[in-house]
């Protein structure tokens, strides 16, 4: 029989996807709010697994605030599992801890150098947990795209788009990233859940970057101003062997299909 997943931040745009897999438990704010409560609702098995998606997204809020109450809800989160049995944690961070120029490409070894307070918090939210088990994945995530996501750049291209705006893309658009389905990330928590062993860290990235214009082109997106602007650019290119070695037979969804996808479900 296949083991629990025990979401906590179920009500967030990650968190409400996760929950389509089977057999999930949703622990939303109004079941058991962080913040102010450490004493778990239910009693966990041996064989479940517990994914922290909960906290304050940058998207929403960066300040030193955000930082203390998302920090605040790991340690009553950890207080929560104490002496409870469980199979594996499985934390969701951010690869903004790998700084705003980080040396490409990237893997999990490269320099952390967080450089704003959101994450600042995700770092120091990963070393609270694994100094508390040695059962943690922690899955370093880069921009999630999906219907439902609360910002990115890719939500606000649509937005302009459909809105009949148009969109700015500072330094002309060259600037890469490495864009990820929420759906793929889903399936990419099923798929570590089977997995009888833990895998301490992952970047959750394709491995292939995309220049911001070639999405804006992918997506069909032509009302476009480009900027020759002063504002620091930095690509995002990943190395995924680790990924990919840790978890062979998980594939990425294709990239066009997915954003094509993605257009057609806002409009």
């Amino acid at each position: 029989m296949c083991s629990q997943m025990i979401i906590f931040g179920s009500s967030g745009f990650i968190g409400s996807e996760l929950t389509k897999n089977a057999n999930t438990i949703s622990l939303r704010r109004k079941d058991f709010d962080l913040k102010i409560r450490s004493e778990l609702p239910i009693k966990l098995k041996k064989d479940d697994i517990v994914v922290y998606a909960a906290g304050i997204p940058r998207s929403k809020s960066n300040k030193l605030q955000d930082k203390r109450d998302n920090l605040t809800m790991v340690q009553n989160f950890i207080t929560s599992l104490r002496g409870c049995l469980f199979k594996k944690i499985i934390f969701l961070s951010s690869v903004e801890v790998y700084g705003e120029a980080p040396e490409i490409p990237i893997t999990e070894d490269t320099k952390l150098s967080p450089f704003n307070h959101y994450s600042e918090g995700k770092l120091e939210a990963e070393k609270l947990l694994k100094e508390f088990s040695q059962k943690v994945t922690i899955l370093r995530l880069p921009g999630i795209y999906g219907l439902n996501s609360s910002g990115g750049f890719l939500r606000i291209a649509l937005q302009k788009h459909f809105s009949k705006e148009k969109l700015v893309l500072e330094g002309e658009g060259k600037v890469k990233r490495d864009f990820v389905d929420v759906k793929d990330l889903s399936r990419l928590v099923q798929t570590l859940r089977e997995k009888d062993e833990v895998v301490p860290l992952l970047n959750v990235a394709r491995g292939e970057s995309l220049s911001l214009l070639e999405y804006c082109n992918i997506l069909n997106i032509t009302q476009i101003e480009k900027n020759i602007s002063e504002i620091k650019q930095f690509d995002l290119i990943f190395d995924n062997k680790l990924l990919r070695d840790e978890v062979p037979n998980y594939k990425f969804s294709d990239i066009k299909k997915s954003l094509i996808s993605l257009k057609e479900s806002y409009s």
